[in-house]
């Protein structure tokens, strides 16, 4: 488990709050490393204003989270899942996938149940 913190819109907040990350809604902003709910080890990261857009009063929304990360390997564009840990057993499979093994920045999750609201932070 790691505290990593994810942008979000002021739209967004309320379906957060209520029904934790959902992955539903990802693709939104990016999916570099496949189509899960992406999250930094910087709060500065997930501030900018691609993945935090400031709402009419100036403020911005991230949230610190609590992500189970397990075993991870590097994601790729068009992941739907992470990959098999090993291709004869597709059964056993990452728990999560980063923008580099050597380390990581960027984590991605692809079950809701990975990743718990733990803060919102907002600010100008």
């Amino acid at each position: 488990e790691q505290s990593l913190y994810h942008g979000t819109s002021e739209e967004s907040v309320s379906n957060i709050n209520q029904g934790g990350f959902n992955r539903s809604y990802c693709g939104k902003n990016a999916t570099a490393y496949g189509d899960g709910v992406y999250f930094a080890k910087s709060a500065s990261y997930s501030a900018q204003a691609t993945y935090s857009p400031a709402d009419t009063q100036g403020n911005k929304y991230i949230y610190q989270a609590r992500v189970i990360v397990g075993e991870y390997t590097p994601g790729k564009h068009g992941m739907k899942e992470p990959p098999a840990k090993n291709p004869v057993n597709a059964v056993v499979r990452y728990d999560s996938v980063v923008d580099k093994m050597n380390n990581p920045t960027i984590f991605v999750v692809f079950h809701d149940n990975d990743a718990y609201p733990e803060y919102l932070i907002v600010f100008k």
